[in-house]
């Protein structure tokens, strides 16, 4: 047996303290090196009681007092070595320990501040794939002030708008899948004279590039994906918003929102200071994906609870009778006063034909 710390009060058990001691006192042990050798005597027995108290108190950073109680505890350890037998008895009795602390204050105020933008970012933090953060905080507040919510119904924010945009960007839209997206790169309404090479080599326009409408499928010019697009515009809106009006334009009051936009519109902030894009580009587009996420099958991650449908009184796949309206298309086509049927998205009308046997789940 070996125990460099036999002497300290606080190693070990009761029972292997007390053992180790009368080892070497009662018994007549003798210790060399730390092993505790025994020499024959005729048979002995030795009964010796140990008693002791502990009690300690310790001030911790904690908002709480700890009071635990021990009932005594009383142990027997029996030792048998060739003729020499020793019997030791340990009690100890109840022993009280009490802990008292006092927590130094914390900073709350900055906590809270921290949990309410934690919150205020949630909703939309949770489901963006695309969009950042601060992205999607000033895409939101553009939608609101395209579609804002009424006594006619929600808005495009409601609608979740913002979820539609993400999910283009994220898809073959964010990176102009089906898009023609080699040079020349030339703006619309560019003054000329123009060059561009060509297999037979350059051509040159003395007039300029042709002047087109946003809306005809013919402005997009720029050498990048229509994700990045949206990142410098986003951007290029935030830095024009804080020179012209004083702020992010997510905190502009919505007079000034409004303002704002209308100046993209115009053009008036130059191109340069856009990023490099025309300002009516990415005003129109951004007009344009907040109507279509307004519009468009729930699927698509926008239109929840189908209320663009509701507002423009689209049927979506409701053909006169998923509700029991009792028309058929003919019937809706002919009567001199139609009926304003409630709307159908395409998961409602997939799961009703699944319903029915058609499909297979």
């Amino acid at each position: 047996m070996a125990d460099s710390n036999s002497n300290s009060p606080k190693s070990g058990s009761p029972d292997r303290r007390s053992f180790l001691k009368i080892g070497a006192g009662v018994v007549g042990g003798l210790v060399v090196g730390g092993v505790i050798a025994y020499a024959a005597k005729p048979s002995t027995t030795a009964t010796t009681t140990t008693t002791e108290n502990m009690t300690s108190t310790e001030n911790m950073t904690s908002t709480e007092t700890m009071t635990s109680t021990a009932s005594p505890v009383t142990s027997t350890v029996t030792s048998t070595l060739p003729a020499t037998t020793s019997t030791v008895t340990s009690t100890l009795p109840a022993t009280t320990s009490t802990v008292t602390s006092t927590t130094t204050a914390t900073n709350t105020s900055e906590i809270s501040a921290q949990q309410a933008e934690l919150i205020a970012y949630s909703g939309n933090a949770d489901a963006l794939t695309t969009l950042g953060v601060e992205e999607a905080a000033v895409v939101n507040a553009a939608a609101n002030v395209i579609i804002p919510e009424d006594s006619n119904g929600p808005g495009a924010v409601q609608a979740g708008v913002i979820n539609f945009i993400d999910r283009q960007l994220w898809g073959e839209y964010g990176t102009n899948g089906r898009m023609y997206n080699k040079g020349p790169f030339i703006m619309p309404n560019t003054p000329g004279p123009l060059t561009v090479p060509s297999a037979t080599g350059p051509i040159t326009y003395t007039g300029g590039s042709p002047a087109t409408a946003w809306n005809a499928g013919q402005t997009y010019g720029y050498a990048m994906t229509l994700r990045n697009f949206w990142r410098y515009g986003i951007q290029a809106l935030e830095t024009y918003a804080n020179s012209a009006y004083g702020g992010n334009f997510e905190t502009l009051s919505q007079a000034n929102q409004v303002a704002c936009l209308t100046d993209l519109f115009n053009n008036k902030p130059t191109v340069a200071s856009f990023n490099y894009i025309i300002p009516s580009d990415f005003a129109n587009e951004l007009f344009f994906m907040v109507w279509a996420g307004f519009l468009m099958d729930p699927a698509y991650g926008g239109n929840r609870g189908m209320v663009g449908w509701t507002l423009t009184a689209s049927p979506g796949l409701n053909s006169g009778n998923f509700y029991g309206e009792g028309q058929t298309p003919k019937q809706r086509a002919t009567s001199p006063t139609p009926l304003l049927l409630k709307p159908v998205s395409t998961a409602q009308f997939q799961q009703s034909l699944k319903v029915a046997g058609v499909q297979s789940p």
